[in-house]
């Protein structure tokens, strides 16, 4: 009996021990994954504001932003900075934009004062998560489609060269943005991460166009005449971009827009 008795505690001792460490096991597996579904939301937001404010700020010329409410992240450490940034961090417009968020609830409703919330510099466009994001013990405050399982903003920005121009777009005046007719104005939109040493030569359509600059933003149009009939009906107008330098640096000629779709020929 007594013998008994011993293996039964035993055995009990031992059941319980590995039921706690089961537990913690599932724990710390639970907390893990809730982590990880965080982090990966926030990116997924932060690049969806990224992309939308570049693309607002092209269309539109100014900022999705509040002017009224600048931010001071003091409390984000440097290595979670983009060593680019300069001037101040606004809060970001989100109704203003053709996005949704997983977080970001202050973004929606206005409420300035909370943590939840995300904001942009305005020189660099790099969107922050001011509640941040914790990623294998590390709080990450931006995050960027390159990351590798985390990583900070500035060793990725000190370390990648981005490219010079961000964002192209064109689009046509006529009865649809992506369809043009004799007569009809193309609109060739181009934002820059840098400023040029040498501003880029721009043709559209086989001729060469002036730009309008305001910052880094430039604005070529060329409406289209009878001689450009030899593009062929349902053809792609094209369009180039090329012999620029900024960043000290050469860059990448361009035949082709980055967000948008091109402009097709539709005769007269």
């Amino acid at each position: 009996m007594k013998n008994e008795r011993g293996v039964t505690l035993i055995t009990l001792v031992v059941t319980i021990v590995i039921m706690m460490i089961i537990a913690v096991s599932f724990t710390t597996s639970m907390t893990s994954t809730i982590e990880i579904e965080k982090y990966n939301d926030v990116k997924e937001d932060v690049i969806k504001l990224s992309e939308e404010i570049k693309l607002f700020y092209l269309e539109n010329g100014y900022l999705p932003i509040d002017k009224s409410h600048t931010y001071d992240l003091s409390q984000i450490p440097d290595k979670d900075k983009n060593p680019n940034d300069s001037g101040n961090y606004y809060y970001i417009r989100v109704n203003s934009l053709n996005v949704d968020l997983n977080y970001g609830e202050g973004n929606k409703n206005s409420n300035f004062n909370t943590d939840d919330l995300y904001v942009v510099n305005e020189k660099s466009l790099t969107v922050y998560y001011l509640a941040g994001a914790i990623l294998d013990g590390e709080k990450h405050y931006t995050m960027v489609n390159s990351f590798s399982e985390g990583g900070f903003a500035q060793d990725y920005y000190s370390s990648v060269e981005l490219p010079i121009i961000s964002v192209v777009t064109i689009e046509s005046d006529g009865d649809s943005k992506d369809e043009a007719k004799i007569g009809d104005t193309i609109t060739l939109k181009i934002l820059t991460n840098y400023d040029f040493t040498v501003f880029p030569k721009v043709q559209i359509a086989g001729h060469t166009i002036d730009v309008n600059w305001d910052g880094n933003i430039g604005i070529a149009t060329y409406t289209l005449t009878q001689q450009d009939s030899t593009i062929g009906n349902n053809n792609k107008i094209e369009f180039s971009i090329s012999n620029y330098e900024a960043d000290g640096r050469k860059g990448d000629t361009i035949t082709e827009v980055t967000f948008g779709t091109n402009v097709i020929f539709m005769g007269e």
